[in-house]
């Protein structure tokens, strides 16, 4: 009979039971350690997310933000374009825009934007530079802007006679203006730039729409005139 050199068992029986978990997992985490150690870092794929709270004075300094003299276009806000990767500023042109309608439901937030523009507008310009009017017949929150030097008045729900004077001062100068503003095409902005002389910007700003409306349709046309010219 033959000699039996070697014996080959080809049943592998493992005792251990450890789980190592998921293989594309642990890749990726060596990939990470990797980088780590050898300090690596790459671009990130997408911008941070806009915070849910955002302040007026860090978005100043975000976007180095810096108002020009008698250009009334305040910053207000940022927005987000994901599919472009980019994030911008929020600006309103007051000076060239003209109107500007804010709607929305309520709890939307309209009158955080309204006391935004405006807090925007009173820390960049001096009262040389704008004039506000302000008709509040919702919540009285621009009550906060009586103080302001910017502010000329303050009208709330309760003071609605105050309404025939702002409107009838406003058209006086609306009638001034339009002569003043003959020689330059009617506009504000080409008046400054080359008259050489200067002229507050006049906003006149109306929270809740709807209550002004019910209140009478004398001061209902009051308001269409302002808005037509």
């Amino acid at each position: 009979s033959g000699t039996v050199l070697k014996t080959v068992n080809d049943v592998i029986v493992s005792n251990s039971s450890k789980n190592l978990g998921d293989q594309l997992t642990n890749i990726v985490k060596t990939l990470y350690d990797i980088g780590v150690r050898e300090k690596l870092k790459c671009t990130p794929l997408w911008l941070p997310s806009i915070p849910k709270e955002i302040y007026l004075k860090d978005l100043i300094e975000k976007y180095q933000y810096k108002a020009e003299p008698y250009l009334i276009n305040p910053l207000v806000g940022e927005y987000d374009i994901p599919m472009e990767q980019l994030q911008k500023p929020l600006i309103i042109d007051f000076s060239n825009v003209g109107n500007l309608l804010i709607c929305g439901m309520t709890g939307s937030g309209k009158e955080n934007l309204l006391t935004t523009i405006i807090y925007s507008i009173c820390i960049c310009h001096a009262t040389e530079e704008v004039n506000f009017y302000l008709l509040d017949f919702g919540a009285e929150t621009l009550k906060a802007f009586q103080n302001f030097p910017q502010v000329g008045n303050v009208i709330l729900s309760d003071d609605i006679e105050k309404v025939v004077n702002v409107f009838t001062m406003l058209d006086k100068e609306i009638t001034k203006r339009k002569e003043l503003f003959s020689e330059f095409g009617g506009s504000y902005m080409s008046y400054i730039k080359e008259s050489g002389k200067k002229l507050p910007l006049i906003i006149t700003v109306l929270n809740a729409f709807e209550t002004y409306a019910e209140s009478s349709d004398e001061y209902l046309d009051y308001f269409n005139a302002l808005l037509r010219d």
